[in-house]
């Protein structure tokens, strides 16, 4: 399963949920490179960035990388719905969910769901 930004989001901010959500799940998980530089972007400290990788490694979360793939799915995604607000970054993440075959955990549903054939699950 892809995780998406916003449940790491709700990690560092401390949400029991979140943390629960990633601990505990018995599925893998796996993360697009896109939404680790989304939370890197946001936070402010480096020593707090430095203690979210770690997590990222801790917990066991495979970060995908963008290839010709992914690349060539997310340009063809944000042709079809960038109009409907789907951003680059969106498209990129939704990409790669497809590319590697994954469903994609997230809080944000609206702009995902505007993907047919994308598996969108709403973690807690």
């Amino acid at each position: 399963m892809l995780v998406d930004t916003t449940v790491f989001i709700d990690y560092s901010r401390g949400e029991k949920k979140a943390a629960d959500f990633l601990i505990m799940s018995d599925v893998l998980l796996q993360t697009s490179i896109i939404s680790i530089m989304e939370v890197v972007q946001g936070i402010e400290e480096k020593r707090i960035v430095s203690e979210f990788l770690k997590d990222i490694r801790d917990l066991g979360i495979e970060i995908l990388q963008i290839n010709e793939t992914v690349s060539d799915i997310a340009f063809s995604i944000f042709r079809s719905y960038y109009r409907n607000g789907l951003r680059i970054e969106d498209s990129l993440i939704t990409a790669t969910a497809l590319a590697y075959n994954q469903a994609i955990a997230t809080h944000n549903v609206k702009h995902f769901a505007l993907v047919k054939d994308l598996d969108v699950i709403k973690p807690y």
